[in-house]
């Protein structure tokens, strides 16, 4: 009786191929509830996320000091960001509205680049981005009404304008041969760059605080660029970084203005409502025309 039991029974090979099928068997059990039991964690928890979060909360690393300072802007891109996501997607296990949030600051006009948009906490997001920095106002048309409209230092045009004559904290540029404003983020062209780097050229100096803008009008013309103070136009000729045996460099104008500054106390003496020209070899003096 032994004798045939132990014959029905499996061999050694039989029975280590057995505990391999086995073996298999459970593995693959196994996968399957991880792959079917891996969503539905990952639901519970996007579904705990959300339940905890009632509003989308932005924070932007290195900002700088012009946008800390102004009141209107950082809701009006935080509320970009979080329209962007959605509050259906404020949890750190959906990623899919990062990637619309990015293309939605990027935008906005106010950075050079935006990096990255991550999460930080369920409803709490971090920005990454190189910001614009505003360099002037430009004096032209906005939707048929005149305006001052602000460019960052490359001259290409910011979401922000003012009513004429406002941003007092910025330099001002008028005349512009583009009468009317470009679209948000393009330049506007050579004539309002030169502007800005004559601002930046002259805005170390003390007289600087008498410049009220500079005309672009005659860009192109010999008048070039004109400083316009209270009661005088300075021809100051051409753009800062332009050299030409036509007229002195722009160190030698400065030095000039410096020296009217040291003797009268302004850039503007003697002038009465008329105009000095830089760019001829000798300073020259025009009086207003008081008829």
């Amino acid at each position: 009786m032994g004798e045939r039991l132990q014959g029905l029974l499996p061999g050694p090979r039989t029975r280590l191929a057995l505990r391999s099928i086995a073996w298999i068997a459970g593995a693959a059990a196994l996968g399957w509830g991880l792959s079917a039991g891996i969503p539905e964690l990952e639901r519970r928890a996007v579904a705990r996320d959300l339940d905890a979060v009632s509003v989308i909360r932005v924070e932007f690393a290195e900002e700088p000091d012009w946008f800390r300072s102004d009141p209107d802007l950082r809701p009006t891109l935080e509320g970009t960001v979080a329209a962007a996501i959605g509050i259906d997607r404020a949890s750190t296990a959906d990623r899919r509205g990062l990637a619309d949030a990015l293309d939605a600051l990027v935008s906005t006009g106010w950075f050079e680049t935006v990096r990255q948009v991550r999460w930080t906490a369920p409803g709490r997001v971090m920005v990454e981005a190189d910001w614009v920095r505003p360099a002037a106002v430009v004096h032209a048309l906005l939707d048929g009404e005149s305006k001052d409209v602000l460019v960052d230092r490359r001259g290409r045009r910011l979401p922000y304008a003012f009513e004429p004559g406002m941003a007092l904290s910025l330099p001002r540029l008028v005349g512009p041969a583009r009468r009317s404003a470009p679209r948000i983020g393009e330049s506007w062209g050579d004539d309002v760059e030169a502007g800005i780097a004559l601002h930046d050229l002259m805005r170390p100096h003390s007289w600087y605080e008498q410049v009220r803008s500079i005309d672009l009008t005659g860009f192109g013309s010999p008048d070039g660029l004109v400083i316009r103070t209270d009661d005088c136009s300075i021809v100051w000729g051409l753009p800062p970084e332009a050299n030409s045996l036509s007229e002195p460099p722009a160190g030698d104008k400065i030095h000039y203005l410096d020296a009217l500054v040291a003797q009268y106390g302004r850039i503007d003496t003697h002038c009465l409502g008329g105009r000095i020209s830089l760019p001829a070899d000798v300073v020259t003096y025009r009086a207003a025309d008081r008829r």
